[in-house]
């Protein structure tokens, strides 16, 4: 038995080649926004750097890299680590594991195709949202059948007991399969002058609340307790930070 509690004989539940794949494109993504941030901060200094060309304009190259680093690089790996962590804690494959070698291929060429319009001027001038409708069906779509393989992978688990890491993770796709359904389906559309700008805030906050902070500590809740080689001090503990999170920080108002 691990320090987390995950038996050790469980890597043959997991399908090694999706996720390297995933974790492999994250690394990819992890090397390309940045350096579109270096770019980025290089103009603040000298204006003409690259010239007048409209596609390498601060204004276009600018959501390449916020869209980049949060959709490309982190959220890449969390999906990547999904499908490591949850059979592995759950003691079953992955629900549809099937689906996960597709998804990889969609994920990414959307993704890809995504960031490309973004320089072309395809823009729904929400930050943090502003891929194109057509880009943001394909993500939406991905999101919502991984969030399906979470659930149902969860409940029909093996082991009685649900570890910390499944309650912040299942959570994190939940919440973001509605988020991003909210802030590219509904903001840009149906919501103008400064509500929408209130509300813009309110979806930004939960990008980085309800999907990047509970997805995050959801790996750490895994890793820590593996690399230290100790179990977690107080699984009740975490629960409580976990609906501290989930009751308190969706009603703190816009941002």
């Amino acid at each position: 038995m691990s320090a987390a509690g995950v038996p050790a004989d469980r890597d043959d539940l997991v399908d090694r080649e999706v996720v390297l794949r995933f974790l492999l494109s994250a690394a990819f993504w992890l090397v390309f926004a940045p350096t579109i941030g270096v770019i980025l901060s290089i103009k603040f200094n000298y204006y003409d750097f690259l010239g007048g060309i409209s596609w390498l304009t601060w204004g276009r190259l600018r959501p390449v890299h916020v869209m980049g680093v949060i959709f490309g690089a982190f959220s890449s790996a969390i999906v990547g680590l999904t499908y490591y962590m949850v059979p592995r804690l759950c003691g079953v494959r992955m629900y549809k594991e099937n689906w996960s070698r597709a998804l990889v291929w969609v994920w990414n060429l959307g993704l890809t195709a995504a960031l490309i319009s973004l320089p072309l001027g395809q823009n729904l001038g929400i930050e943090a949202g502003e891929f194109p409708l057509w880009a943001n069906v394909v993500i939406e779509i991905a999101l919502i059948l991984i969030t399906i393989q979470v659930i149902v992978t969860v409940v029909r688990r093996k082991e009685p007991r649900i570890y910390v890491t499944l309650w912040y993770l299942t959570a994190a796709y939940v919440w973001t399969v509605f988020n991003y359904a909210f802030g590219h389906f509904i903001l840009p559309y149906s919501m103008p002058g400064v509500n929408n700008a209130a509300m813009h805030g309110l979806y930004i906050h939960y990008v980085v609340g309800l999907w990047i902070t509970p997805a995050g500590l959801a790996v750490i809740y895994y890793f820590l307790p593996l690399s230290a080689q100790r179990p977690l001090y107080s699984h009740k503990l975490s629960l409580i930070g976990f609906w501290s999170l989930a009751f308190f920080y969706p009603f703190v108002g816009t941002h």
